[in-house]
């Protein structure tokens, strides 16, 4: 009995040796992956030196076998702000074995001088691992200047000041029931893929000396030939969101380069995104600067330009009055320019409950009004002006004392319930201070011997007696069309 007891211990022991040990062979499967404690090493603190805090990068062998990482380096070299330690060896290690299911740790600094004048606001990198000539990369991510730093953040009711940048990761959310408000001169840094959402209110309080930026976060020169400032590229982040419901009350708003600048509602949904903008400047985006779905605004001394497809569109219906606005659309670096102003009561969208990859869905909204008055719309589009009604509902429209580029006696121009004293030109641009196509320079200021100088009314201008640039409307005989007055140089402020 004894003995049969030993023997049957002496088994289970065998056994438990046997499954308790891994194979001590190093993995070379070329399906070989790391595991990381993190996809994106960011460093979100304040650097008031030069260098940075150290960040920990964990890294897992997930398999039961050991295994060898044959190189792990930074991916931009001597020249990268990023500096690697592992085991005290820097820049680039070689030859790591991690046991089965066992791990190492990577530091990471940045070096960066914030007090730099030509520091770059984003710096941005990789580690790159070789593991069986399998590479992966965690994404390295800093910035070079004292900042407000916001990842995936909602908000609530808060003030948002100029004393440094604020820098937007991922997307933000203004909630609803509060408000945000931003002060003058204060700059907003959207990184690549932002979505800036509001569901409250925003107010912006810019001025025409401290105006409010919102914009990409690269201040670096892309690699391009000629070399092009990021800043002057579009689609460096995604939009601006007002849902429906939200109040947006914008005053000398900048908002530049990314896909869109300003999408004021959403689609299918109740009640309507209401918008005031006045004094502002959206323009170099990729797809549409001001996207409006079936929502309310209003704008006055704002210039809206330079968009893939369309400076301002409505898609489907809403309630839009415009005063003073320059509507322009040359092309900007890769983006070929659109149409200036777009106008529909119905929207379109893919059906992807059918099975049929063709199918559409068809969305219909009142356009109850849609004012433009003492506007300028031009575009490099042979048609600066787009109308695209159903019958299903109702289209109504007025363009008083506008000018637009569109082919002669293309538009009913006597009929007075939809264009009032306008003008129409076939003429490439209407005499702007610079239209420069090859180079993408712009100056949407009007020069002396502009057809828009004195076409508008004297009516309107009195609402709104001074332009974007505080120039006055009533000095001379009549009022500029667009959202700036001609002044002589001898007299411009």
């Amino acid at each position: 009995m004894v003995r049969r007891l030993f023997q049957l211990i002496s088994v289970v022991a065998l056994l438990l040796l046997v499954f308790s040990c891994e194979d001590d062979t190093v993995y070379t499967g070329s399906d070989a992956r790391l595991e990381f404690s993190t996809d994106t090493v960011m460093f979100d603190t304040v650097f008031s030196t030069l260098g940075s805090t150290t960040k920990r990068l964990k890294v897992y062998n997930p398999l039961n076998q050991p295994i060898e990482i044959k190189s792990v380096k930074v991916a931009g070299g001597a020249q990268s702000p990023f500096i690697i330690n592992i085991n005290g060896l820097a820049d680039t290690a070689s030859n790591f074995r991690i046991e089965a299911h066992d791990s190492m740790y990577i530091f990471v600094q940045v070096k960066v001088d914030p007090t730099g004048q030509n520091s770059p606001l984003v710096l941005e990198d990789s580690l790159v691992f070789n593991t069986n000539n399998n590479l992966q990369k965690v994404k390295l991510l800093a910035w070079g200047q004292d900042i407000h730093l916001l990842k995936d953040s909602i908000i609530g009711t808060q003030t948002w000041t100029n004393d440094k940048p604020y820098v937007i990761y991922k997307a933000l959310l203004v909630d609803s029931l509060a408000t945000l408000t931003i002060n003058p001169g204060t700059k907003i840094y959207m990184h690549r893929g932002v979505w800036f959402g509001v569901k409250g209110t925003m107010i912006v309080n810019g001025t025409k000396e401290n105006p409010v930026v919102f914009r990409g976060d690269r201040m670096d020169v892309s690699n391009y030939a000629p070399p092009v400032p990021y800043d002057e590229i579009p689609g460096q982040w995604e939009e601006i969101r007002f849902m429906n419901g939200s109040k947006g009350k914008l005053n000398y708003a900048i908002i530049r380069n990314g896909q869109f600048g300003i999408v004021a509602g959403v689609l299918n949904k109740e009640e309507k995104a209401e918008l005031e903008l006045s004094n502002c400047k959206i323009y170099n985006h990729a797809i549409v600067g001001l996207f409006a779905i079936n929502a309310k605004v209003t704008a006055n001394n704002s210039l809206i330009a330079n968009a893939g497809y369309a400076s301002f569109m409505c898609s489907p219906g809403g309630e839009y009055e415009f005063y003073h606005c320059t509507f322009a659309n040359y092309p900007s670096f890769g983006i070929s320019g659109g149409s200036a102003v777009v106008l529909m009561n119905y929207a379109v969208e893919s059906d992807t409950t059918s099975s049929n990859i063709y199918a559409k869905k068809y969305y219909y909204e009142n356009l109850t009004k849609a004012y433009f008055g003492n506007c300028l719309i031009f575009s490099e589009n042979v048609k600066s002006l787009v109308l695209e009604f159903s019958d299903k509902k109702a289209a109504n429209y007025l363009f008083d004392h506008c000018l637009i580029k569109y082919p002669k006696n293309g538009l009913n121009l006597s009929d007075e319930t939809k264009f009032l004293t306008t003008k129409v030109s076939d003429k490439a641009e209407p005499g702007f201070v610079k239209v420069d196509v090859i180079n993408y320079k712009y100056d949407f200021q009007l020069t002396r011997t502009s057809i828009a100088r004195e076409i508008g009314s004297i009516d309107i201008a009195n609402l709104y007696p001074v332009d974007l640039i505080e120039n006055s409307r009533l000095v001379d005989e009549m009022p500029d069309a667009g959202c700036y007055e001609y002044v002589a140089p001898a007299e411009n402020k």
